[in-house]
């Protein structure tokens, strides 16, 4: 049990094998699905078209009902926060698609910024 936890931290410590995102495009095209969200219920792809200092994507994403019927259990008027309002809810099913763009700057492309416009239909 020792040898586990001292690998784990020593694998946590460790900076130099943690990238935030790639510093050179390898392909023109990325197809990606991020897995904690999977996990959770919500299913979603991008596909990315990479250019020089620039990449356009598109994300399609779906979310099913865990729940047929029954009562929400919580508040969901309209000062409840959005999380318990919409995506807790195990009633509600969602599609949502996004349009963004990384516009990359820095030292090796290192960092960029993202601007996306998204509409969600629950």
């Amino acid at each position: 049990m020792k040898k586990i936890i001292v690998l784990l931290i020593l694998f946590c410590c460790n900076p130099k094998f943690i990238f935030a995102q790639d510093t050179i495009p390898k392909s023109t095209y990325r197809i990606t699905t991020p897995v904690l969200m999977d996990i959770s219920m919500y299913f979603s792809l991008t596909g990315e078209k990479v250019f020089v200092k620039k990449t356009i994507g598109l994300t399609i994403g779906y979310r099913p009902s865990t729940q047929n019927s029954g009562e929400v259990p919580f508040n969901t008027g309209p000062w409840a926060p959005y999380q318990r309002c919409n995506f807790a809810n195990k009633l509600y099913s969602s599609f949502t698609i996004d349009f963004f763009e990384k516009f990359y700057f820095g030292e090796k492309n290192k960092s960029f910024l993202m601007p996306d416009a998204y509409y969600r239909l629950w």
